[in-house]
């Protein structure tokens, strides 16, 4: 009896010694995680987002290396195949061309992505996370369409007609467009969708105050072969009409009155927190892609006073910016 208690406590102490060599190895051990982005200067403030909650939370236990690429197919599919051949514990995205390019490449590799920057995951090629070819989550672009022209109608509450320019040649529109018709029978205005592409500009400028109160210009507007410069001088300057901006970056840019987008900083934040649970051991599928949980609004008052808006006090008040010049 002796004899089998010695053996059971010398295997007992066996087991918790390899238990705590185990575990202080994992301790130890340092998460590799590699992000491929567009070098597109909206991403940088998410990006530092990112990194800070992550280098907070695990110190030098997480170790973050990024590669920025122009938005060229080839240059994104040769940053991602050197960084898949490196091995990394998470692979992260921003901008839709690398997710899209990643997700495919990462079948039956193991490596989890977490992507940022995508308008609908079905524009990637992932109809629902735990279905996909890739073991995935992310966080949507997008502000959602109701939160949106909500915004829009508070701003302008006596509106009544919007024409909505949208690239029917760049997929996020097509896509953002339906999900706007869907939830069209909840907006008090009428709505005129109005496709166009690089010749359009003949078309655009026939756009009268008379005919609508305001043009909402989609995504891909700023993906013409137009710079946004260009496009103040199309649609702001030549256009007697108020541009609310679904985009903060380029409403800021093209001097659009109101814009409403994504809070970029809580966007790093909501995909930095989906980081900690795959280190933590949970599986990229099993965690829900997300929709932006904070939205950010700029408001340009030079604007506003042109084409004589008056802003409603409690949209100053909540605004993130206020442009005055």
């Amino acid at each position: 009896m002796n004899k089998l208690l010695i053996q059971f406590i010398i295997v007992t102490f066996t087991i918790i010694t390899l238990l705590g060599v185990a575990i202080a190895k994992d301790e130890n051990r340092v998460t590799n995680i590699s992000v491929v982005r567009l070098n597109v200067e909206i991403y940088n403030e998410l990006e530092k987002s990112f990194n800070s909650i992550l280098k907070n939370e695990f110190k030098d236990k997480v170790n973050i290396k990024t590669v920025s690429v122009k938005d060229k197919v080839e240059d994104v599919e040769a940053a991602l195949k050197v960084t898949i051949s490196t091995l990394p514990d998470i692979i992260v995205t921003y901008g839709t061309t690398p997710a899209k390019l990643a997700c495919p490449m990462l079948k039956n590799k193991g490596i989890p992505l977490i992507y940022i920057g995508v308008t609908e995951p079905a524009l990637i090629g992932v109809e629902d996370n735990k279905n996909s070819v890739c073991n995935c989550t992310g966080v949507k672009w997008d502000v959602s369409p109701k939160v949106a022209f909500k915004f829009f109608e508070q701003v302008s509450p006596k509106v009544k007609k919007v024409a909505v320019l949208y690239n029917e040649n760049f997929p996020q529109d097509t896509t953002y467009i339906q999900r706007i018709k869907d939830i069209q029978k909840g907006i008090k205005y009428k709505l005129t969708f109005i496709s166009f592409d690089n010749n359009s500009k003949d078309k655009i400028l026939k756009l009268k105050r008379k005919d609508f109160d305001f043009v909402v210009p989609w995504y891909g507007f700023t993906r013409l072969e137009t710079p946004l410069t260009q496009v103040k001088t199309l649609i702001v300057d030549n256009m007697d009409i108020p541009v609310f901006y679904g985009d903060t970056l380029a409403g800021e840019k093209t001097g659009a009155v109101v814009s409403i987008g994504p809070n970029l900083t809580y966007a790093g934040s909501q995909a930095a927190i989906m980081a900690k649970k795959i280190i933590k051991g949970q599986s990229a599928r099993d965690i829900p892609t997300e929709d932006p949980h904070l939205v950010f609004t700029v408001i340009n008052m030079t604007m506003a006073r042109k084409f004589g808006l008056k802003m409603p006090n409690q949209i100053l008040e909540s605004a993130h910016k206020i442009i005055t010049q």
